[in-house]
């Protein structure tokens, strides 16, 4: 039977900075979109901690494969996670339900990984920034829903998480090179964590369970406190 690594702390922490991070940006989201308070998320300090967070989440998870031998297994069950994702917020609002979100976006560039994880770190570099060079390009496109992974947007496309391939896939491989560089060796993972750096390293180890369920936590509990 093949021992899993040893957990990274300091990769732990940065997942529990920025669950934080996106909890506080939907926060203020769910107080604009679903209770009208004049509070802005698509401009200026909110949108930007939103896209930090989604910024943190896909790097980390681009260094995290070099230290995980279960790509297809954690690709598929983020992948799934997201896809339920996908049919809840259909039921919600048929207009603008999450299509291709930041977890079908991980999940995939998990279950590309093994075409790249033998790459060295120049290369994941190189072929990242490429990725980001189609990113933009394929921004300006427009055609079928099928191509959203893509960057690819129908004329009238809406939703509420969008977190296309390309760049995004970009961003992980960033991660991968950081990866391949040594980022998780023994002295990391043996390196002492302070005081007040556990809440955020347990939260980073739970981080999934946290995203699948701080948003419904949030809305009943704005909810609650709206009507009562």
């Amino acid at each position: 039977m093949t021992s899993l690594p040893p957990r990274v702390w300091q990769l732990d922490f940065s997942r529990g900075i920025a669950i934080c991070m996106m909890a506080s940006f939907h926060f203020v989201f769910n107080l604009n979109y679903y209770w009208d308070v004049p509070v802005s998320y698509q401009s200026g300090f909110w949108y930007y901690v939103g896209k930090l967070s989604a910024i943190l989440f896909t790097f980390i998870a681009g260094v995290s494969a070099c230290l995980s031998s279960r790509h297809i297994r954690r690709g598929l069950v983020v992948l799934a996670w997201g896809l339920s994702i996908t049919l809840a917020t259909y039921f919600i609002d048929p207009q603008t339900y999450i299509r291709f979100g930041i977890l079908h976006m991980q999940g995939s560039c998990m279950l590309l990984f093994p075409l790249f994880q033998n790459f060295r770190p120049s290369w994941l570099v190189a072929a990242g920034t490429g990725l980001f060079a189609l990113g933009k390009w394929t921004a300006q496109l427009t055609g079928p829903a099928i191509l959203l992974p893509l960057g690819v947007t129908p004329a009238d496309f809406h939703s509420l998480d969008y977190y296309p391939l390309l760049p995004w896939a970009g961003l992980f491989l960033y991660g991968t090179a950081l990866g391949k560089l040594g980022f998780g060796a023994p002295t990391l993972q043996s390196s002492p964590q302070s005081f007040w750096a556990r809440p955020f390293t347990a939260a980073g180890r739970h981080s999934l369970a946290i995203y699948l369920l701080h948003q419904p936590l949030l809305i009943g509990l704005l909810w609650i406190c709206h009507y009562f």
